[in-house]
């Protein structure tokens, strides 16, 4: 512990010198990186993967892509970045196996925002990737921070948690009280809640028909819901008879995504459950009159 707290503070000395402009020897092109910071939340040291690609000249603002690893449960080094040609990528950890909720949410903002300060990022070009746990952490992350991110590739996914009841004839969810404030804390962890919140992201979402981990059923009701609100870039793909490992090819559907640049849009549809996540674009709700209540601009 004491040799790997040691290493984490020459990390972040590094990555002060990187950000302070007097080093980029962490920087070089087409390099992948072991970084980390130190949490706001409780003073601790968060890894994350930094790579960078090989048309990166330190002044050329380039997309950045957050990759979301799936589920390890607890294990210390789950993040990965795989290289995306023309995009910087970063890895978070995210607490491990958070779902990319809660605690975890802070990493990935934290995790960005370093990014943002080490490499020229093109801020309108921020995109979001991952599979299974990754996949729920893209639509959850891109629902309740819709300004910060222009779209996201989203494979086998948990959008909606109530999904889980097509699993077993003796369903999860029936067995759970039905009082107001558990079903609202049961609809707030749901992707589903907040779909209008992404009416202006780039979607690719790809999901295997005979998933038993991450029941289909979520998916396309998400999916249906972003449709009847007139969603005008969802790009969706369905595989018979596969389940949940499905073998997606990422580089493809990143870049498909990250050399279009988005505008700020003239129309919003903003669904919110806490005022931590009430801003998208020029909006900024102040207060809430009701609480266990989703307020709806």
């Amino acid at each position: 512990l004491a040799s790997a707290a040691e290493a984490m503070k020459v990390l972040e000395e590094e990555v002060a010198q990187v950000a302070a402009g007097r080093s980029d020897s962490l920087l070089e092109p087409g390099s992948s990186r072991t970084l980390g910071y130190c949490s706001e939340i409780d003073r601790s040291d968060q890894p994350y993967l930094l790579q960078i690609p090989k048309e990166h000249d330190g002044k050329t603002p380039l997309p950045l892509v957050v990759f979301l690893h799936g589920q390890g449960m607890f294990n210390p080094r789950q993040f990965s970045a795989p290289a995306i040609p023309g995009a910087y990528v970063v890895g978070p950890q995210g607490r491990g196996g958070m779902d990319w909720m809660f605690v975890a949410e802070p990493d990935v903002l934290s995790v960005i925002a370093q990014a943002r300060r080490l490499v020229p990022v093109d801020e309108k070009r921020i995109y979001l990737a991952g599979a299974s746990m990754g996949g729920t952490g893209c639509w959850h992350l891109a629902s309740h921070y819709p300004e910060l991110f222009a779209g996201f590739v989203a494979v086998t996914g948990l959008m909606d948690v109530r999904s889980l009841d097509a699993l077993s004839g003796n369903p999860r969810l029936a067995r759970l009280p039905k009082n107001a404030p558990e079903r609202f804390l049961i609809e707030e962890t749901s992707s589903l809640s907040y779909a209008g919140n992404l009416l202006n992201h780039r979607i690719v979402a790809a999901h295997g028909a005979a998933d038993t981990i991450n029941p289909v059923g979520g998916a396309l009701a998400i999916y249906e819901r972003l449709r009847s609100l007139g969603h005008s870039s969802l790009e969706t793909h369905l595989y018979p008879y596969l389940g949940h490992g499905l073998d997606f090819n990422y580089p493809q559907a990143i870049s498909s995504l990250v050399h279009n640049s988005r505008p700020k849009p003239l129309r919003i549809h903003h669904t919110v459950a806490w005022l931590r996540h009430g801003q998208a674009y020029w909006l900024r709700i102040a207060g809430m009159e009701r609480h266990l209540r989703f307020a709806e601009v």
